[in-house]
């Protein structure tokens, strides 16, 4: 349980990719959006940014110079950034993203691709289908780069995050490392930045976790309202619901972040869930609801109210949160108080007492109009 707690010692440096490679492209960009606790999931298509990873250009002395001295304009070392601080940084492992619950890799896989793609639109570097795109020269916002390292406590020297590999070999670097990881490189060697095992989470890792929660659960559950249908299934009004997730998506990574905002219309948008915030995937971190199916007329016995995970939680659902305590109607709060302490036939008889006060009551209200419309 270490792993879902946030740990103010963890400490992660850049590793320079020599972790075991265990993760690939596809892994993030077609991913399997998990709903409910059943594992009912939908599959969103993603654009491609690790496509173009690989060097393959021959070594020249221009191209190794600037592999050395300015190593931030290849489009490999910005993607690696990218991974590290949305993975690593956070204290987030190869653990979270291959965890046995579905719906908890699905959302820390959600959060591994959105967080990277959040950090690449802040770094203002063109993705590999982009016009603009430059493979080994591809701008950025130098003022950019050095906020984000600021955030996450890391050296704003840009020659850290190069490969110890040049191009598609890493051979002159083997012995160096010894690792089994590094026995091949290729398009889905960025993943080796991410660390295999974790001490605990970041305190950037606790904000930014939170902050994909938050939207892991409203673009579901938005995109299932706009739709006015459920986003499981083939149909028309299905696959409506699923494009709108991922135009929405879109529109999520390129805008500017606003905690107060996020957390508004993460407020807001769960009356549409079918079940109550019940879910955690972290301690410190936002609950999110178990079902996140389009919630169709009313369910009674809960509430919405949002959470964050206490350590007395239960990474997965914990199903005594949010829950409305029963009260019967015909009590007032002071009857209720004392039918808690009188045995079983007594509260039955008080019960059976407020009933006859009712019809009473209503009789005298009968005899009162019907003498009145007499005469």
């Amino acid at each position: 349980m270490e792993i879902f707690k946030y740990n103010p010692s963890a400490k992660y440096s850049p590793n320079h990719g020599v972790a075991l490679q265990r993760l690939t492209g596809k892994d993030l960009t077609q991913q399997n959006i998990v709903v409910d606790q059943k594992g009912s999931s939908f599959r969103a298509h993603f654009k491609d940014v690790f496509k173009d990873y690989k060097i393959t250009s021959s070594s020249t002395e221009e191209l190794l110079d600037k592999w050395n001295k300015h190593t931030f304009l290849l489009w490999q070392t910005q993607l690696d950034f990218a991974v590290w601080c949305a993975t690593s940084g956070c204290g987030i492992s190869m653990e979270h993203l291959l965890h046995s619950n579905p719906m908890i890799r699905s959302i820390y896989r959600f959060h591994v691709y959105f967080q990277i793609c959040k950090i690449l639109n802040e770094l203002e570097v063109a993705l590999p289908d982009e016009q603009r795109f430059q493979k080994l020269n591809n701008a950025f916002n130098m003022d950019a780069f050095h906020s984000i390292t600021s955030r996450y406590g890391l050296s704003s020297d840009e020659t850290v995050w190069k490969n110890q590999y040049f191009f598609s070999s890493y051979q002159s670097q083997r012995k160096l490392y010894g690792t089994p990881g590094l026995a091949y490189f290729d398009e889905n060697s960025w993943s080796r930045w991410i660390i295999e095992k974790s001490d605990g989470l970041t305190r950037i890792g606790i904000e930014k976790l939170s902050q994909s929660v938050r939207y892991y659960a409203y673009l579901i559950l938005e995109s299932q309202s706009a739709a006015r249908s459920d986003i499981i299934g083939n149909d028309s009004k299905a696959i409506d619901a699923q494009q709108l997730f991922i135009s929405s998506f879109e529109a999520a990574v390129m805008r500017k972040s606003n905690t107060s905002d996020e957390i508004s219309q993460f407020e807001n948008v769960l009356r549409y869930a079918r079940s109550k915030v019940d879910f955690a995937v972290a301690f410190q971190v936002y609950l999110l609801p178990s079902d996140l199916r389009l919630r169709i007329g009313n369910v009674q016995g809960w509430n919405n109210k949002i959470l964050v995970a206490k350590e007395t939680f239960q990474i997965g659902q914990n199903t005594t949160v949010n829950t409305m305590p029963k009260v019967h109607a015909k009590h007032t709060a002071t009857e209720q108080q004392h039918a808690k302490k009188l045995p079983k036939h007594e509260v039955v008889a008080a019960e059976a007492h407020e009933d006859a006060k009712i019809a009473v009551v209503t009789l005298g209200v009968g005899a009162i109009l019907f003498a009145w419309w007499y005469f």
